[in-house]
């Protein structure tokens, strides 16, 4: 089975690896042992993998079936599961205010109870929310229009530089969004002003940023989306956006950012730092399991 998709949890613990034949694995990154592994209902395509924010329960979604489900880790035995949200194409975990955002095809964010599974309410027209864990502050990448950035008072509304947004992560200097096919940018919470950009080499764009907050250290996977290749790890200065070429990833279909640990483990198994560069383990995943 092949690993199509990865996730981690924002405490670092835990890290979900979905295969393609819908199974998925759940992993202690401590000892980089299997906690549990089971069946669920998980589609190609979007982010549709989500780990909460202590690693305890796991979200899974199906586009074709229009199923959400949750497990737990411990064991794989699944929480409870809801159909008909018309379209399920990313799911992200806030844990800084508990909750699971949905984002759907039928132009909508659905927030929900992770525990039980209970919409809290809807936001028309959000494709995704990313709340801020330093401040108020959350931001909206909407359907249509601006990308937007702000509190419940008002929000700055930020042009796009291009029709897709690849990634979004908080800084303590601002928000950093990477859009495909095109820049990284820095953006200030307060003004909505750019702070700094960053343009890769032609062809390709930044798929996954990381922030870790305690060394100041910003990180992005870039990828030769043009004519496919080997993933880039880089760095970048949170101040200035000088970038600096960290190591080599290898070909892959998924990686995901460690927190905490401060690592990128990959599709195949292998896991480097985030600082270095270096391999710490290989095939963590085990035979079978990886690309």
């Amino acid at each position: 089975m092949r690993t199509r998709h990865l996730t981690s949890s924002a405490d670092g613990s835990t890290v979900a690896a979905g295969a393609f034949e819908k199974f998925v694995s759940i992993w202690d990154t401590n000892s980089w042992s299997i906690k549990s592994r089971f069946q669920a209902t998980l589609d190609w395509g979007g982010r549709r993998l989500c780990l909460s924010g202590d690693g305890s329960l796991c979200f899974t979604a199906s586009y074709q079936d229009d199923v959400l489900s949750c497990y737990a880790t411990a064991d794989g035995s699944l929480r409870w599961q809801r159909k008909g949200f018309g379209g399920i194409q990313n799911l992200f975990f806030s844990s800084s205010k508990g909750m699971l955002y949905c984002g759907v095809s039928q132009g909508n964010c659905v927030l929900l109870d992770p525990v039980h599974g209970m919409t809290i309410r809807s936001e028309p027209g959000v494709k995704r929310i990313l709340d801020c864990p330093f401040s108020e502050t959350r931001f909206e990448d909407r359907f249509h229009g601006p990308l937007a950035i702000g509190t419940e008072k008002g929000a700055q509304l930020i042009s796009r530089m291009s029709f897709a947004l690849l990634d979004a992560v908080f800084t303590s200097h601002g928000l950093c969004v990477s859009e495909s096919g095109s820049c990284v940018r820095l953006i200030d919470v307060a003004s909505g002003q750019v702070l700094w950009r960053y343009d890769p080499p032609d062809g390709q764009h930044v798929v996954e940023l990381g922030y870790d907050q305690a060394s100041d250290t910003l990180l992005g996977v870039q990828w030769p989306y043009r004519h496919g290749g080997a993933k880039a790890l880089l760095q970048f200065d949170s101040g200035s956006g000088e970038s600096s070429l960290i190591g080599d990833l290898g070909i892959q279909a998924c990686t995901a950012y460690v927190p905490i640990r401060n690592q990128i483990v990959c599709g195949d198994g292998t896991v480097f730092s985030a600082f270095t560069g270096r391999v710490e383990n290989h095939d963590v995943f085990g035979p079978g399991l990886g690309e």
